[in-house]
């Protein structure tokens, strides 16, 4: 069998599991300090390779185990030439041990170094408009940018090392005012573990948060860099594996998919370690019709070209055949617009929208010819084609992809177990729940995934990927660039070929996406300003 291309994957926990590991760690018997002392050593190290100019940084450290590693980065960038102005509690026995361990052993270096390390209580509070946070997103990049704005020969910097990980409700004072001068500093921000004000979980942000240009997440991503606001409020995120093996089987663990280039915000560095890949087999085939013969069956009034679209993508996956099934009174059409494509109309003369009696027909001609069934592009809600869709879908015994209006009959207690590619609207409707925030539709989709089986794709912003039994799956790159119509259509189409040769269905959606998001890339980089759907087939 032949091989396809394998895919890395990054493990990334909520906050609460990433302090879990630490307590482990130190469980297990690496001191705390020790710890602290690594991930702050590591951290300087970064963000010197980061900035080589740098000459000044100014560090807000917080009173627990985030402002001490505060505190140890300043003392590493010192050793290396920086000039620090740390910026901390007046009172320290307000602080966590270790934190105050670290501010004690700065405060002896400054007494010896007074004009290369300077200590301070936090800025004289200021009155913090409602809008702060939203002037802090004024300078956010264009999501179609090939790259943020470079702040890598900035000579002076802020390091925010605040808040951390353990803050879910709203920043107060002296934390709110701090916040807002980091945001008004007009300097590059590198966040350490996460944009103070972001809550590590879900990305919520708790009344007002950093605006980073860098994110150094410590030991572990944090999940809240990936969802809601957190990618709006991160840049470039790195991790910094600190060399200790714990127990990753976590409640909340999910697997990033990176993103190729790393030129977006919120986008994993690619040179970080991977921890895991996903790969596939291509099955065997002796003829065109025997393995990766992908059935589209879509298309109606008004709506052919969705289905055309889909079915064109299936075939650019390497399928043996792609057999589009429609309205009788769309096949002279469907012929000219996809000449590569085997079309077959249902049996009723004229017809422009399924109805239940093209079932009959459609299950002879499928019998005949099996193969994987993508059901939904175009077809329509009608009342007929409605009927014809559940129909379908509650005898089919295969594993299908679901798109589209077939959605919206879904019944998640049909035989198979299907693959569901909803965007939010059809979300909403399949799990008839409101999305709300990042976090809820990934614990409502892990959910339903393991209640009824079926894999579900979210599309959004980040996409999700929750299946029974397995990991969720976010993108770590940037697809707001696909809510554009037709690039659904792109998507259920790639995923159905692919799984009409592999049988994987996870493989076949990180395929697929990822496909989707080389595609818009190399468009863009052959002068495409907008990349549309026919760029990425």
């Amino acid at each position: 069998m032949d091989s396809v291309p394998s895919y890395p994957l990054i493990s990334v926990f909520s906050g609460d599991d990433s302090r879990a590991i630490d307590a482990e760690t130190i469980h297990r018997g690496v001191p705390s300090t020790a710890l602290m002392e690594m991930a702050g050593a590591a951290a300087a190290s970064r963000i010197a390779a980061l900035f080589p100019l740098l000459q000044e940084a100014s560090i807000y450290c917080g009173k627990g185990n985030n402002g001490g590693d505060g505190w140890v980065i300043a003392r590493h960038l010192h050793a290396m030439g920086v000039r620090v102005a740390v910026y901390a509690p007046q009172d320290l026995s307000a602080c966590s041990d270790d934190a105050r361990v670290n501010a004690v052993v700065l405060q002896k270096l400054a007494t010896m170094h007074p004009d290369d390390i300077q200590i301070h209580g936090y800025p004289v509070a200021t009155a913090v408009s409602e809008d702060s946070d939203v002037a802090a997103r004024s300078s956010l990049t264009d999501p179609f940018a090939d790259a943020s704005h470079d702040v890598s020969m900035a000579p002076s910097i802020i390091i925010d090392a605040l808040l951390g990980t353990g803050i879910t409700d709203e920043v107060r004072s002296p934390y709110r005012e701090v916040v807002a001068c980091i945001n008004a500093g007009g300097l590059p921000v590198v966040a350490v573990d996460v944009p103070s004000g972001i809550d590590a979980n879900t990305g919520a942000i708790c009344g007002i948060a950093v605006q980073a240009n860098h994110t150094i997440c410590l030991g572990t991503l944090k999940t809240g860099c990936f969802l809601g606001d957190g990618p709006a409020h991160s840049g470039y995120v790195h991790r910094l594996p600190l060399g200790f093996r714990v127990n990753e089987r976590r409640q909340n663990k999910v697997l990033l998919i990176p993103g190729v280039t790393g030129t977006l915000p919120a986008t994993v560095q690619p040179a970080m370690h991977t921890d895991e890949s996903i790969t596939a087999r291509i099955l065997q085939r002796r003829h065109k019709y025997e393995t990766g013969l992908t059935w589209v069956v879509g298309g109606s009034d008004g709506l052919l070209g969705a289905a055309v679209v889909a079915g064109k993508a299936a075939w650019k996956t390497g399928c043996g055949a792609v057999i589009l099934y429609v309205p009788a009174g769309l096949v002279q059409a469907a012929e000219v617009l996809a000449p590569e494509l085997v079309i077959r109309g249902t049996s009723r003369a004229g017809t422009l929208n399924f109805g239940p009696e093209d079932i009959a027909d459609f299950r002879r001609q499928f019998e005949n010819r099996p193969g994987t069934l993508l059901l939904g592009p175009g077809i329509g809600r009608t009342s007929g084609t409605a009927e014809f869709a559940r129909s379908l879908l509650n005898t089919h015994k295969q594993t299908a992809v679901v798109d589209a209006d077939a959605l919206h009959v879904f019944d998640p207690n049909v035989p198979a177990r299907h693959i569901l590619t909803p965007h939010p609207g059809e979300w909403q409707v399949l799990t008839g729940q409101s999305a709300g925030s990042d976090w809820n539709r990934l614990e409502v989709s892990r959910a339903y995934a393991a209640q009824y089986g079926h894999t579900v794709l979210s599309k959004g912003y980040p996409s999700l990927i929750c299946s029974p039994g397995t990991p969720p799956l976010i993108t770590g790159y940037d697809t707001r660039r696909f809510t554009r119509a037709g690039f659904g259509d792109v998507l259920a189409g790639k995923i159905a070929g692919l799984y009409s040769q592999t049988n994987d269905v996870r493989y076949s959606c990180v395929a697929a996406l990822i496909d989707g998001k080389l595609g818009f890339d190399s468009a863009r980089a052959n002068g495409t300003i907008h990349p549309e759907p026919a760029d990425v087939l």
